[in-house]
């Protein structure tokens, strides 16, 4: 028989499902006009070739799984972060407003340990997994910008492109907005809060005193914000946590001091300044930035929830072009 040319890979396919359709290679061999070990050859070459596209397509099935997987548990984290802040506690120890007030003008954010002195990494609802967290900018002791952590990865880069102009963005942005306003309603509250207190007590705000001194805390305005914006909102807080023991006003669910050598009268008092607080457009400000956050946060976590509902991201991104052998 002749030598005929290098046997191509779809010829040897043919060869095979003819084979496997029930051809001797005896009768290939006539046929083709091939030796019989030509035909066996290319038979198990296509054999060999097929078993590796069947692993290949496995393992491609699987990494597309896994990339869905990753984009997936990035939405968790997300969802685990987008939180709105409880009123009554400061981000990562800090109270912002009060950096004028505290210490003589001293900023407050000099006594938290930072990585930066301009950036302040919290975690409003407790992500999934450590470092996923909302980044506050600050500048002189007050919030200026809202970041997540993880617009800086490889893995978010590859989630905006899947989710082009999808309606999360704009959600996840005008979150941010109003986080940023919040914080900056809370500043403004801290701060007259702050003022009015010294005005009624006749004492400052410190970080830190000796327990002769007649002193305010840190920890005052955010028990009052608290207070104030929860009855604003409808609810009606009484202060049966609040406690004098000795010459100490304290917070009793959290063992705070709120105020020390104040007086005998120091729940009056406190009872005063609550009174001389409400009328105050801080608290209005407060009150209506709280509830813009809260719908906003409801908004993207109804998003967020449909995806993961879902079980999957839809669109390409450039790791998909990738797996794609492009």
């Amino acid at each position: 028989m002749p030598r005929g040319r290098k046997i191509g890979m779809a010829l040897s396919r043919q060869w095979l499902e003819e084979y496997e359709g029930g051809k001797t290679l005896d009768q290939l061999a006539e046929a083709n006009r091939r030796a019989k070990q030509v035909i066996s050859d290319s038979i198990e070459r296509a054999r060999q070739h097929h078993r590796f596209e069947l692993v290949q397509r496995d393992q491609l099935r699987e990494a597309f799984h896994n990339h869905q997987q990753d984009l997936l548990r990035l939405l968790q984290q997300l969802e685990g972060v987008i939180r709105v802040p409880r009123l009554g506690y400061g981000l990562g120890g800090l109270e912002f407003g009060l950096g004028e007030i505290v210490g003589g003008g001293k900023d407050q954010a000099d006594e938290i340990d930072l990585a930066s002195p301009q950036v302040l990494d919290v975690i409003l609802g407790g992500g999934l997994e450590a470092g996923f967290s909302v980044r506050i900018l600050t500048s002189d002791g007050l919030p200026t910008g809202v970041d997540l952590s993880a617009h800086s990865t490889l893995l978010w880069e590859a989630l905006k492109q899947h989710l082009k102009r999808d309606p999360l963005w704009l959600a996840l942005r005008d979150w941010r907005q109003r986080l940023l306003d919040e914080l900056l309603a809370r500043a403004h509250l801290n701060r007259d809060i702050a003022s009015e207190a010294g005005k009624i007590f006749k004492a400052p705000i410190k970080a830190q005193a000796d327990h002769q001194e007649r002193v305010l805390t840190t920890a005052l305005p955010s028990y009052v914000r608290e207070m104030l914006v929860t009855e604003a909102l409808g609810e009606k807080p009484q202060p049966i946590d609040l406690v004098q023991q000795g010459k100490e006003l304290q917070d009793r669910r959290m063992n705070r001091t709120l105020a020390m050598n104040v007086g005998e009268d120091a729940k009056e008092k406190f009872s005063k300044l609550l009174v001389a607080m409400k009328s105050m457009e801080s608290v209005r400000k407060m009150v209506d930035t709280h509830r813009q956050l809260k719908d906003r946060t409801e908004k993207v976590g109804s998003l967020l929830e449909e995806y993961l509902l879902l079980h999957y991201i839809r669109g390409r991104c450039n790791l998909c072009k990738k797996l794609g052998g492009r």
